[in-house]
């Protein structure tokens, strides 16, 4: 079948090409705005955000339109196909892509990483040195741990999926080293397991999110009791205000959270 029967069969493959590079344009976007968000902390949340957040999405799509628009018709030519698939690709430019895709997610990874101790240190000055700082410092600073936290596991599980993926067509290269005529017919499950890395990202993301943050955690625990024990989830801000036995007891409880923090955040900051 011709590679264009093939397209017009499924639909031009600019969809899928466009979600690969939509996802891996967004990475590199949302570092260069936990960047900015870092560095101007002390006056991000009142200027410039908005301004800042619709220039980074314009600047994304306008970069994934580009590369998906280049690399569809860099593919289409008037070649012939042994199989018709979603995504129609050559096993190099598919090793090579994940490669890329790979690397830059790795390097988006370790750079998040620093990026979430430099706010934690913030973080810990600010707590130390309270007077000296304005609500929105404060909360600009803990808007930038907890957004943090939230995308390293996000980017990981992505990575490894990723991963996985470029070791599938690994182990092809190794099992089919000569270049023959039907390469691309057994090179067909190996394609079509790597496109299987976004529907098992959206089934083992939600997992890892929950049990690396906290919040996501206590969520799911009041929303599915019959999963959790009951008995072990920390009453709500609204539960204690609703009982009058606590009440009395809530300044102490806060003073004690408070301390409790303070304290992790000096044992962290001394580790480093």
């Amino acid at each position: 079948m011709r590679v264009i029967h093939c397209m017009k069969r499924n639909g031009v493959p600019l969809q899928v090409v466009l979600s690969i590079y939509a996802t891996l344009c967004g990475i590199l976007i949302l570092a260069v705005e936990r960047t900015i968000a870092t560095l101007k902390y002390k006056s991000y949340e009142i200027h410039g955000s908005k301004i800042v957040a619709i220039i980074l999405i314009a600047a994304q799509w306008l970069l994934s339109f580009f590369f998906a628009i280049l690399s569809v018709l860099v593919r289409s030519d008037p070649g012939y196909v042994h199989y018709c698939t979603v995504y129609v690709s050559h096993p190099r430019t598919a090793v090579f892509s994940l490669c890329v895709m790979s690397l830059l997610e790795a390097v988006a990874l370790v750079y998040f990483v620093v990026l979430l101790q430099s706010n934690q240190r913030r973080q810990v000055n600010e707590f130390v040195n309270n007077a000296m700082h304005t609500l929105t410092e404060r909360y600009q600073l803990q808007e930038n741990v907890r957004i943090m936290r939230i995308l390293i596991p996000s980017i990981t599980v992505h990575a490894v999926l990723g991963m996985l993926g470029l070791i599938s067509l690994l182990i092809f290269a190794i099992i089919h080293r000569s270049v023959e005529e039907r390469i691309v017919v057994r090179f067909a499950p190996f394609s079509e397991l790597v496109l299987l890395v976004v529907p098992v990202y959206a089934v083992v993301f939600p997992f890892v999110a929950i049990l690396r943050n906290k919040q996501l955690w206590q969520a799911s625990r009041r929303a599915l009791p019959y999963f959790f024990n009951r008995r072990t989830i920390p009453p709500t801000d609204e539960e204690l205000i609703s009982d009058p036995a606590n009440m009395v007891s809530r300044p102490s409880r806060q003073m004690q959270r408070d301390s409790a923090m303070h304290f992790d955040m000096l044992q962290e900051m001394w580790k480093k």
